[in-house]
């Protein structure tokens, strides 16, 4: 197969777009939400670099593209002009910087308008926005987009091998999405000495790879900040981290609610080393940082030592259950505990979620400060006692 790197304008891509094929391998023509979609009008506007489009190019001359199809989809939906986007076409502009509250651009005053409405501006020698709108235009379609082109194969299935090698790379994950972000927040999630890597989820059973553990600190950080606030949970999906990271990008290091976060996971440290060998899921660990956070430890009636004997115990009739759930034998007595699992395999970072796995921790540890027994414990070994072939 031959290859051969070029360049194209945007207006030229925009000239020659009704020609251009889309083989059967390639995903539907509408996969882009049009949040990404207007990431990449701004990324081009930011004069960003975007991934290249590859087209082969058949022996009369049309051409078929490889790869870049949502790409080229997603310009034509800006420009209206693009007829299998039933949802998008005609998106209104949307600048935005999801890292932090700065690095605005020429473009900021176009924010929410179509491209047609700019066009009308162009047009416009009296509108307040006629050089700027000029300026956008111009940005647009002389945006070079690099283009590759290839010809001479003898097994059209090498374009299907092709397309699945472009898209072999591995997807960012959410953590480090999170770590390219700037501010204060981010540092205090990802910074040498600080939060994230405090020595209690250096110690836990979670993932080092890919900013896991730096990840569960900033759940943690977003839900005592939101309940502090509003005196309740929140949803804690990537986009929701990254809004609380920028929101806080400014905060003062010195803050008392950080200063808390820190009391909460040094006295939690304290026996954290034996808690490591069953605290292995992040949910749980935010689900217990925040009770010990809730509960004041240690500066409540609750010590480390006690938060986790209580831990322990509750991660022992946790796990038994889960076991049980294999064979569908779950003791009727703690049906809470599959609750709470099932809580933690679905939707784990959703409010409703994270807010029941919290009333169960509470109600169980209100329980076992009171007779020394987890909730369920009594009414189980009461039925064992009289039915002892069920234990």
């Amino acid at each position: 197969m031959e290859r051969e790197t070029t360049s194209l304008f945007i207006k030229d891509l925009q000239r020659d777009f009704l020609e251009i094929e889309f083989p059967r391998y390639q995903r539907e023509p509408d996969i882009w939400s049009r949040d990404q979609k207007q990431r990449l009008i701004d990324s081009i506007l930011r004069r960003f670099d975007i991934a290249s489009v590859y087209f082969y190019r058949k022996e009369d001359g049309t051409l078929e593209c490889i790869d870049g199809r949502q790409r080229l989809n997603a310009i034509m939906s800006f420009f209206a002009e693009n007829p299998s986007d039933e949802r998008d076409n005609g998106f209104p502009l949307r600048i935005e910087n999801e890292i932090s509250s700065g690095l605005a651009t020429d473009f900021d005053p176009l924010n929410g308008h179509t491209y047609q409405e700019i066009e009308r501006f162009v047009n416009d020698e009296k509108s307040r926005l006629h050089d700027l709108s000029k300026k956008a235009k111009k940005a647009l379609l002389e945006y070079k987009v690099t283009t590759v082109y290839l010809s001479g194969t003898r097994d059209e299935e090498e374009f299907n091998l092709q397309f699945l090698r472009l898209n072999l790379g591995t997807l960012i994950n959410a953590g480090e999405k999170l770590h390219a972000m700037v501010g204060t927040m981010r540092n205090i999630v990802f910074a040498d000495d600080e939060i994230g890597k405090h020595p209690f989820f250096e110690s836990v059973k979670i993932p080092t790879r890919r900013y896991a553990k730096e990840l569960t600190a900033a759940q943690v950080l977003l839900q005592i900040f939101t309940f502090s606030e509003l005196g309740e949970f929140t949803r804690a999906r990537h986009f929701d981290l990254q809004r609380f990271l920028k929101q806080y990008e400014d905060i003062d290091p010195a803050d008392p609610l950080i200063g808390k976060v820190r009391d909460t996971l040094d006295a939690i440290n304290d026996g954290v080393e034996n808690a490591s060998d069953y605290l292995r899921n992040r949910a749980v660990t935010v689900s217990l940082v925040l009770l010990a956070w809730g509960r004041k430890v240690p500066n409540g009636d609750l010590q480390a030592e006690v938060f986790w004997k209580f831990a322990k115990e509750f991660a022992e009739r946790l796990k038994s259950q889960v076991e049980k759930m294999k064979s569908f034998k779950v003791d009727p007595e703690y049906q809470h505990l599959v609750e709470f699992q099932r809580h933690l395999t679905q939707a784990a970072v959703e409010k409703p979620a994270l807010t029941r796995r919290h009333e169960i921790l509470n109600r169980s540890l209100d329980q076992w400060l009171q007779d020394g027994k987890l909730e369920g414990d009594r009414e189980y070994e009461e039925r064992i006692r009289q039915n002892p072939e069920e234990s």
